[in-house]
């Protein structure tokens, strides 16, 4: 029997794609867990890394326009778990965490650094072993999503 590489590699992607939406469910969960909806748990989750983000900067972290992000904020305002404060360009509002958010914030990434539980399966080689091979992957793939990144818009924006 030989070896069919593009279906093992169909197989690995399907993979990704399921374990992406476990993780995804578990997020959710989490979410609702803390009151909040996978878009909120999101910004709360990037906004602790990324200190006082302009909203036209989480919005390019978060993958949406400016517009959809202000709903997200005006819910996370309301609830006092963010704010938004004048940078000194009067024009750029960025976002901070309150107090409540930064606690929000640390019970939230408690939960989330807490290991899925099917990973109690694996015995410690297939830990290592996995380990390795999705560091050698998530490498692979950031080094080429650049140049495929990039094919990609000047293909779509040439027509």
């Amino acid at each position: 029997m030989s070896f069919d590489s593009h279906a093992r590699k169909h197989s690995i992607v399907r993979a990704f794609w399921e374990l992406h939406m476990q993780m995804k469910r578990s997020c959710q969960f989490t979410g609702k867990q803390l009151g909040l909806s996978y878009q909120q748990l999101t910004l709360m989750w990037h906004l602790g890394e990324l200190g006082q983000p302009s909203m036209s900067e989480m919005a390019d972290v978060m993958e949406c326009e400016p517009a959809n992000l202000t709903g997200i904020v005006d819910k996370l305002e309301a609830r006092g778990v963010l704010q938004r404060v004048r940078s000194s360009d009067r024009r750029v509002k960025l976002l901070e965490l309150t107090e409540e958010g930064k606690a929000l914030r640390a019970d939230l990434v408690r939960r989330m650094d807490d290991p899925p539980s099917w990973l109690d399966a694996l015995g410690p080689k297939s830990l290592t072993q996995l380990d390795t091979l999705l560091q050698s992957c998530l490498q692979a793939a950031t080094s080429g999503l650049q140049s495929e990144g990039e094919a990609f818009f000047q293909a779509d924006t040439s027509g």
